[in-house]
C-alpha cells in the first residue's frame, strides 16, 4: 500500500515539459499587435494614395524619333529619322544601311 501512495504522489508532482504551467494564450497582446499592424498598414495605404512613395518622373522626349518609314520593295525600306535636332534619310536593306542625307532642323520647325 505504501508503494501505491508513493507512486501516486510521484505522478502528481511530475513537472511539465519546459517547467511551465498550463498553456496560456496572451489574447490581449495578440489583439493589440493585430490592431497596431492594421493601423500601420492603413496609414501606408493612405499615404501612397495621396501621392507619396516615389516621385513621379517627368516624361522625357526620346532622342530618336522615326518620322516616316516607307517600304520601297521586298528588300529595302526608306526611313526619315529625327535624332537630336537633325533629320536623316536612311536606306535600310538586308545587306546594308546607308545614310542618304542629313540636315539640321531649326527649333521652330519641330
Amino acid at each position: 500500500m505504501g508503494f501505491v501512495i508513493a507512486t501516486a504522489a510521484a505522478t502528481a508532482q511530475v513537472p511539465r515539459l519546459g517547467g511551465g504551467t498550463a498553456v496560456e494564450i496572451p489574447w490581449l497582446r495578440i489583439v493589440v499587435a493585430l490592431l497596431l499592424c492594421s493601423a500601420v498598414a492603413w496609414v501606408a495605404v493612405l499615404w501612397l494614395r495621396r501621392g507619396g512613395g516615389w516621385p513621379r518622373a517627368r516624361p522625357v522626349r526620346a532622342g530618336i524619333e522615326v518620322i516616316e518609314s516607307r517600304r520601297l520593295n521586298h528588300h529595302a525600306d526608306l526611313s526619315l529619322v529625327l535624332v537630336h535636332g537633325r533629320e536623316y534619310a536612311i536606306l535600310s536593306s538586308a545587306q546594308q544601311q546607308r545614310v542618304l542625307s542629313s540636315i539640321a532642323v531649326p527649333d521652330d520647325a519641330r
